[in-house]
């Protein structure tokens, strides 16, 4: 594989992760604003479970 082929399919790559990202945290905004839980609630009941495991 080319290797300007090969950095183009990165960039590519790279992008859609970006956008991925952004829709995740976007629908995870509209959930704290839906249910009323910050993202700090959330975050210490998790690490809450993981200590108690």
């Amino acid at each position: 594989m080319a290797p300007e082929l090969h950095y183009q399919l990165i960039l590519v790559r790279a992008e859609e992760l970006r956008a991925q990202a952004a829709r995740h945290h976007t629908v995870r905004e509209a959930e704290c604003v839906r249910t009323g839980r910050g993202v700090a609630v959330r975050r210490r009941s998790l690490f809450g479970k993981l200590a108690n495991l």
